[in-house]
């Protein structure tokens, strides 16, 4: 009789445990659930998600990479935004994300973000709009003057050479303030080399004499230049016009 009294004990024992790592185990995955369904947003995640999009930022150091973002770029003038990155401790997307943020409020408003070559250009807000006029059709599209004359809006009604003449004349402001990247506007003629061109992404310089006074002339063997001294037109080796 005690035997089958212990047996009985030992059984009501192993129920009741059992019952308890089942009702614990149920409301722990419960528990995780409702965390993962319903995760409570953090202070600064709340404020900076407006600017992130449908990306909410989880990093545990989100405002202090902001903050070292924004340090690297206005006290140390760190343009490359791989070198930002890497120093934030965050990936290259998040890292523009971030500038973005600091843009959208008013901390790095005389900024340019470059996504094509991955740079943070200091200009002004005319400079900017200048930018934004041929993004898509230089900066992506990697037209020739012409075919941009074809592309862009003409509200000052000018004749077609003229036009020409404003796109060249904005490109080369644009790229002596170094604000196209590896893109050359050339003086002259204003063709357009870009790092994509068959001299793969380098300008091959070579010394050649001028046809008209003998001067000793350096030029892109892709390009032309004007001689400095007769200015007279001298092309390089390779220079072609098919791609005006």
């Amino acid at each position: 009789m005690k035997f089958m009294e212990l047996i009985g004990i030992v059984y009501c024992l192993i129920v009741l445990f059992g019952m308890i790592y089942g009702i614990r185990w149920i409301a722990d995955r419960n528990r995780r659930n409702h965390i993962k369904g319903k995760r409570k947003e953090k202070p600064s995640e709340k404020k900076y998600t407006q600017y992130y999009g449908d990306l909410v930022p989880y990093d545990e150091d989100f405002e202090q990479q902001v903050n070292t973002i924004y340090s690297l770029i206005t006290e140390k003038q760190e343009t490359d935004i791989n070198k930002i990155a890497r120093e934030a401790k965050c990936s290259v997307p998040e890292c523009v994300l971030k500038i973005r943020h600091l843009k959208n409020n008013n901390k790095l408003e005389g900024y340019y973000i470059d996504t094509r070559c991955l740079r943070v250009v200091l200009c002004s807000k005319e400079d900017e709009a200048l930018l934004n006029k041929y993004q898509y059709l230089v900066l992506r599209g990697h037209l020739q003057i012409k075919e941009i004359a074809n592309q862009i809006v003409n509200p000052k009604k000018l004749t077609r050479k003229d036009l020409q003449k404003e796109i060249k004349e904005e490109l080369l402001y644009l790229e002596k303030k170094g604000l196209l990247g590896n893109i050359k506007i050339n003086e002259i003629d204003g063709k357009i080399i870009y790092d994509t061109d068959k001299h793969n992404k380098e300008f091959d310089y070579e010394t050649v004499h001028c046809p008209n006074c003998g001067a000793l002339i350096d030029v892109d063997a892709y390009d032309k230049v004007s001689c400095s001294y007769c200015h007279t037109i001298v092309e390089g080796s390779r220079y072609d016009d098919s791609t005006q």
